[in-house]
Parts: C-alpha cells; sequence; structure tokens
C-alpha cells in the first residue's frame, strides 16, 4: 500500500475508486489512518537570510488566504486527496495544487530578489508521487547542483500539503521524508498558471 509522507497506524477496511495523490487511478481496498509526518518543519524565525522572510512572508500569506475562498475547498493530506478525488470541481488539495499555488504566489518576489524557485518531484510517476517548490540562492548553489550539494542554508522546500499550512523543510530533510522511495527526486520547470497571468494581464 502506498504509504507517501506518512506512516500507517491503523486500517478500516473500505472500498472506494479515486485518483490518489497526483494523476493514478486506483482501487483502494484499504484506507489507512496516518499519523503525522515524523520530519518537523524548520522554524521559520530561524531562518535569517531577508530575502528568504520575504519569500516566507508571501508564502505564508497565500496559504493562510484560500482557506477564505468561498469559492474552493481547501483540503491537505492523503485524507484530503480522497476528498478532492470524491468532490467536485471546487475541491482543491492534492499536492500538485499545493505546488502551483506556492508558486504562482512566490513567483514575482522571488524574482525581484534574485533567488530562483522550481518544482521539485520524488517517486515521480508513481502511487507515491509527491511535489513541493524548492527555492534557492543561485549565488549560494547552482541548480545543477542542487540534488548533489545539500549545503545547509542553500536550498528550502515550500509543501503545504502534509499538513495544510505554510510549512518550510530543508532539502535534506524533505528528500528523507517519504518511507517508500521508488524513484529519486527530480527538478522541473515550473509556470504562473493560465489563470494567474490573466489576472495580471486585467490590472
Amino acid at each position: 500500500m502506498p504509504t507517501g509522507l506518512f506512516s500507517v497506524d491503523a486500517v478500516s477496511v473500505t472500498l472506494i475508486t479515486s485518483t490518489l495523490d497526483c494523476r493514478k487511478t486506483v482501487i483502494l481496498l484499504i484506507l489507512p489512518f496516518f499519523n503525522a509526518c515524523t520530519t518537523t518543519p524548520v522554524l521559520q524565525d530561524s531562518l535569517h537570510d531577508p530575502s528568504l522572510q520575504q519569500i516566507l512572508a508571501v508564502y505564508r500569506q497565500a496559504v493562510s488566504q484560500v482557506y477564505l475562498d468561498s469559492r474552493q475547498d481547501w483540503h491537505n493530506g492523503w485524507v484530503g486527496n480522497i476528498r478532492v478525488n470524491l468532490g467536485d470541481i471546487s475541491d482543491k488539495g492534492l499536492c500538485y495544487h499545493w505546488q502551483q499555488l506556492t508558486y504562482d504566489a512566490i513567483a514575482t518576489t522571488v524574482k525581484s530578489l534574485q533567488w530562483d524557485a522550481i518544482g521539485i518531484t520524488i517517486n515521480y510517476d508513481t502511487l507515491n508521487e509527491h511535489n513541493a517548490v524548492l527555492v534557492f540562492d543561485p549565488e549560494k548553489i547552482a541548480k545543477q547542483n542542487l540534488l548533489t550539494n545539500l549545503v545547509l542554508e542553500s536550498a528550502y522546500v515550500l509543501d503545504p500539503w502534509p499538513a495544510g499550512k505554510a510549512d518550510v523543510y530543508s532539502l535534506s530533510d524533505w528528500l528523507a521524508m517519504p518511507l517508500l522511495r521508488h524513484k529519486p527526486a527530480e527538478l522541473k520547470e515550473l509556470h504562473e498558471s493560465q489563470a494567474l497571468s490573466q489576472s495580471q494581464a486585467g490590472e
């Protein structure tokens, strides 16, 4: 059974047809109840880089505001995935929904501060696929070295999916989170969503 970023605690037998996490349709014979992730997010007050703090302020604001939007219902975690897949178009909260929301929110700020943001995926194209946003200072670490040189305080993962909060992880901690690792982490370029681009064009 896929466990993603969490460990199995207890199970109840259920039959659900659902799209699990990102784009895979499966039949769940067992609905797991999961413990909270054992990896602790970074305490954001301990991050002293002023540019990073500006990025995180925008990130926190974006995550808090989604819950105020009456047009959409945002969920998180594995239980949230099930709600999204059994819900309607107003339900959001799969990992790639959170990834796009995060990137759309921070992209302008990241560019203005001469930082960079890129998508990060682990277990690509499996039932455990998980997506988030990686931010880094290109003056401290080159993009091509991100996954091979895990320099402290040079790259951070913004991942609201597990707890529905604006959590931040060191890259090394985030890479260690999945209990099952079928494929190594990959980086992928992200682009602002079409809806956001149209909104900005109309301003």
